[in-house]
């Protein structure tokens, strides 16, 4: 097989609660307001003001950034998820028709639109709360590919990341009122893209990583497969394991090493720094086609 690269990092946010969204209540189902720019990233919206909700009518009663479009994503604290600006109401001046609609009136509060918080490095989201079990947050954006993602994370009481990496996030929501504040930020952990072995094929795997500047990092494999034909699991749920070579579990320096077995899937985990870690993988007995 030709050799495969995949690489993680360097980041430039170790990790912050707040990198997505700042502390904030949600009396109401719905959206949570994104604001802050992740460190090392950028943040992009194409309209921000102030308003308020009745129904499936937005009054803008002051506008700082840009204007509102019709097909815009709107976002405020408390609006449905997937929420847009269908058009104007023709009945009064600075008012929007919604889809879908508030479920319940939203007093002044502060709305943005078509918002894009582009992270520092494709990586886990992290939900500071302290939901009991029973609620929900689902998280939408991007990965690596620019492919569109979500993922729904249950309520247990305490912080929740996701098991996606995300290269952008467009819209958190919440499944039913939070008790307390809720933020949106980012864990210090990031992974590699997924490197896919040939399960028929004869041979070993050979892997070697590579360290540029302080990262501690940790070689994961799986047998759970998204692409099987008969028992596909999906990229939220699939289970990551250590390697088996426990000088890859943990380390912070050069390793080589050698899989007398094939594993479906591998990434790199990088656990903890701020440098990148380089892992090429070569299967033999492969021959591309």
């Amino acid at each position: 097989m030709r050799p495969i690269t995949v690489t993680v990092g360097p980041v430039t946010n170790p990790g912050s609660a707040t990198a997505i969204g700042n502390a904030q209540g949600a009396a109401v189902a719905g959206q949570l307001l994104l604001a802050p720019t992740p460190p090392g990233g950028s943040y992009a919206q194409s309209f921000q003001g102030t308003g308020s909700v009745a129904g499936d009518l937005l009054t803008i009663t002051a506008s700082t950034v840009g204007a509102l479009t019709t097909g815009a994503r709107l976002m405020a604290n408390g609006l449905p998820p997937n929420c847009v600006i269908v058009g104007p109401d023709q009945d009064a001046p600075n008012t929007w028709i919604i889809n879908p609609p508030a479920p319940a009136p939203l007093a002044t509060r502060q709305f943005r639109a078509n918002v894009v918080s582009t992270l520092d490095v494709p990586r886990e989201v992290l939900i500071t709360n302290t939901e009991a079990a029973g609620n929900s947050f689902t998280v939408y954006g991007t990965n690596e590919d620019g492919q569109p993602i979500q993922e729904t994370l249950a309520t247990n009481g305490g912080n929740l990341t996701t098991a996606l990496n995300f290269a952008t996030v467009n819209q958190v929501t919440i499944a039913a009122p939070a008790l307390a504040n809720v933020s949106v930020g980012t864990t210090s952990q990031a992974e590699s893209r997924w490197v896919n072995f040939d399960p028929w094929a004869y041979g070993n795997v050979s892997y070697q990583v590579d360290v540029q500047g302080v990262a501690n990092y940790t070689v994961q494999i799986t047998n759970d497969d998204p692409m099987s034909p008969t028992n596909p699991v999906p990229p939220d749920l699939v289970t990551w394991l250590p390697d088996p070579n426990a000088g890859m579990v943990g380390a912070s320096t050069p390793q080589f090493a050698v899989w007398q077995f094939i594993p479906l899937w591998a990434r790199v985990l990088l656990n903890s720094g701020a440098g990148a870690v380089t892992a090429t993988f070569v299967q033999t007995g492969v021959v591309n086609r």
